[in-house]
Parts: structure tokens; sequence; C-alpha cells
């Protein structure tokens, strides 16, 4: 895998790229099977858009002449083929003015070039660069004029790169990052560390009254407001939750401090490259002096509560828990649930340790929403991905019913992060009728089964 943009750079340089084989695209690098298709406004605005969400975020590399497919041991698409080209099928001059006058302000220190392969110097593959910009000039706007003989009007988009793919925001996103302000995260909230914590909405009598209520009350009311994020509701969902039936609060959850959980939210633990995990790329907004949220599009939110109730829900589709399937099978990928459940029970770790006064017991609970949508049953096999069981649908057990809940109590005292993501991605496979040797990824020790996290990171 490709460690890091030097690495890239070392490879474009050295025209070798069929060291990229196997590779998965990420925040930072991209492929294109074909050319864009710059002779209409269609294709300029989606050059437009790519390079934007790069500006956007910490830069990258687009490569054009790549081919990609689903991979199903990482969160992303892999490289599968190179599929070189003559140079004279793109105009690297015209793209160059099309980033120019498509995108507002001017991106700096951009390139593209066509590079011959080690290979074959006729044929090669286009490389657009965007360097890391100053946080001064974002937000990169894509920009288009529309002249006609009554008058001029100017529209305007904004993208971002998060994880694998560049996504435009909608048009609530876009008013609502306007009117807060782009660059107020970056720039100021540092300064403003610890004013948060006094523009609460709520008083202190009413947030006491509020806490009477037990987080096993609450948590019914939480799952739904979660899933109302960007109509989550009515899709194939998995639900992670955690909470005490205790009386709790955290310390840090409204500054902005290196360390704090708010930071953690932001910056969660991740396993291993292009692995399933809690990161969203987002900055965490707090909501009704209750929660802060992160999200990334409608792949994934999490909701964490000032008292230690922590909700994630996650496409459990194509899209993200069922990756590398088609829409009309939506199979279970098995590294997927075993990796996103043992970084849910990770994280917590965090909450724990930002108590005021820890909790004895936790309370986790999972939840499948829509697991039978438009008569298509979410199925899941045995063993881990890349197996001769996982190629066949021979073993396969469909989801029971539509909707499926559990819950499990562990003791804080013994909070052994990969026990209990073992024993809830137990109840996991027990749900959809798999047996537990069938359960991928795990290791016994000390008379305790739990998830191996080397065998994860060792998934090729």
């Amino acid at each position: 895998m490709i460690g890091d943009k030097e690495e890239l750079n070392k490879i474009i340089a050295d025209s070798d790229f069929d060291q990229l084989l196997g590779d998965v695209e990420n925040g930072w690098f991209d492929c294109k099977s074909q050319p864009y298709q710059v002779q209409n406004d269609a294709g300029k605005r989606e050059l437009a858009k790519d390079i934007s969400s790069f500006a956007n975020k910490q830069g990258g590399f687009i490569l054009i002449g790549i081919k990609t497919k689903k991979s199903t041991a990482h969160f992303g698409d892999e490289v599968e083929e190179i599929r070189p080209f003559a140079q004279g099928l793109v105009n690297t001059s015209q793209y160059k003015d099309i980033i120019k006058s498509w995108i507002y302000p001017e991106t700096e220190g951009f390139e593209v070039e066509w590079k011959p392969t080690k290979q074959d110097a006729t044929k090669g593959v286009v490389v657009i660069k965007i360097t890391e910009q100053k946080e001064s000039l974002k937000p990169f706007l894509i920009v288009k004029t529309l002249d006609d003989d009554k008058q001029v009007e100017t529209v305007f988009g904004y993208a971002e790169r998060k994880g694998d793919t560049s996504q435009p925001l909608a048009v609530v996103e876009l008013q609502r990052a306007l009117r807060s302000g782009f660059n107020y995260e970056n720039q100021l909230k540092k300064r403003l560390d610890g004013i948060e914590i006094l523009l609460k909405q709520t008083t202190e009598q009413n947030y006491a009254d509020y806490q009477k209520k037990t987080n096993t009350e609450k948590i019914e009311s939480r799952i739904e407001t979660a899933l109302a994020h960007d109509n989550m509701s009515k899709e194939r969902t998995i639900i992670l939750s955690a909470y005490s039936d205790e009386p709790c609060e955290l310390k840090t959850i409204f500054l902005t401090t290196e360390g704090s959980i708010r930071n953690h939210l932001e910056h969660p633990a991740i396993l291993r490259y292009s692995g399933w995990s809690l990161e969203t790329l987002d900055h965490a907004k707090i909501m009704r002096g209750e929660m802060i949220r992160v999200a990334n599009g409608n792949r994934k939110v999490i909701d964490l509560y000032r008292d230690g109730a922590l909700v994630f829900v996650g496409l459990a589709n194509h899209k993200f828990l069922a990756w590398g399937d088609s829409p009309e099978k939506q199979k279970i990928n098995s590294v997927a649930i075993v990796e996103i459940i043992y970084s849910f029970v990770n994280f917590y770790k965090f909450v724990l340790a930002d108590f005021k006064v820890s909790p004895k017991e936790i309370n986790v609970r999972v939840d499948f929403k829509n697991m039978h949508l438009n008569g298509i049953k979410n199925y899941l096999l045995p063993y881990a991905v890349n197996t001769y069981a996982q190629m066949f649908d021979d073993d396969k057990k469909e989801a029971p019913d539509d909707n499926g809940m559990f819950i499990k109590s562990f003791q804080t005292k013994d909070y052994n992060v990969a026990i209990i993501a073992y024993d809830i991605l137990k109840e996991v496979y027990f749900w959809f009728g798999q047996e537990e040797d069938k359960i991928p990824h795990v290791k016994a020790e000390n008379d305790s089964k739990m998830v191996d996290i080397n065998s994860i990171k060792g998934i090729k």
C-alpha cells in the first residue's frame, strides 16, 4: 500500500505505475479510467468538482488512465488495471484553463502532466497534482457564468474530499456552511476554547431534571434523532449504542483542546489503511447544548451526549457495511462488521476516561433496521473475505427479520476492548444464524475469545 504522498510522488517520477496495482483510493489519491469529457459543461464541472474537493482538504493526486474496482478487504476502490493512452488524447493545457476558469479563488501550485509509462514510452497516464492550499484561501468554489442576451448570472457549488470520494455539498449544507463561516473551525475555535460551555441552551436546572431519566429511557429517542440525519431511517442501517444507567457527565465534550473527547471524536483511532472505522473527516457540532455530532454524508453519523451516551449509525448496504457487493444482493462484508464493532468499543474506552465519575457498568446495544428493504434481504457468510466460503452463497444466512436488536452489559473495571467486541460480534452472528466458530479474525487467549487485531491489520 502507498504509505504517503512522497511515496506516490516517487512512483510518478519513476513512471512505474504498475506499483499501484492493488492500492486503494483514499483522501489524497483518486483514479479515473478515462479522461474527463471536457467537450461539454458537465465534464468541465466534474473536473472542477474533483480538483476543488482536494483543494478544500489536504491536496492530493488524480491519476487518469487507471481502472479501479471495489475492494472486499478495504473500504475503498482498489487499482485493478493500468490503462495508459497516447499523449494526444488529452490536452493538458485545456485542463489547466478549465481549472483556472471554473474554480474560485485560483488554486496555487497545481500541475497537470501526461507521464509516459516505464514499460511503453508511447503510452502514459495523466497526473493531476493539487498541493495543500493555504487555509486563508479556502473555500474553493466551483463557479460557472451564465451569459445570455438579457443577463449575466453566476452559479457556484462547493465540494470536499471525504475518504475515497469527492462530495459536493447539498444546498442545505452549503447554506449552513456559509452561515457559520467556512474558516471558523480551522482558525477561530482554538481561540474560543471553552466559551461554548457558557452558551448552553438549557439551564442547569433543566439539564438536572433531564438527567433524572435513565439513558435506557432516552436511548430510543436518541437513536431516532440519529436516524433522522439525512433520512437514514429509510435506509438499511446498523446502529451501535453505548450508555450507562448511572447519572454521568463528560468533562471535555465541549472543549476543542487536543486530548479532549471532542477531539477524539473528530480524529478517532484507525486500525489500518482503508479499513472500516468511525472516521468521518468532520468537525464536531454542538447540538442543543446536549450533544456533539460528526457525520460523513449519509454513510455514517455519530452522536456523543454529555452524559456519555454514544450512538453510531452506519449504512448496512453496499455503500458501507455491505461494501464490495451489489445493490441487488447486499452481503454483509465480514471484515467490515468486525472492524466497525471493534472501533466502536475501542472509542468508548476514551469516553470512559472522560467521565467526571466513571460508571460501574455500561450497556451496548446493537440495532439493525430495514434489512429486508425492497424485498432484498441482507445476508452474512461465514469466515473471512476472499476465502472459498465467501466466494459462493452456499452457506449464506439471511437477516431473519426486517429489524433486530439486542443489548449486552459490561463492567467498566474489566473493560477489555477485544473481548467485549467479540461478545457483541458473537450476538450479531447468532442473529443471522451463523455459528460462533464461523466468526473471522478471532483468537483465544487465557480461556477467553477476542477479536484478533493483528489479523485485521495484516489484511492485504
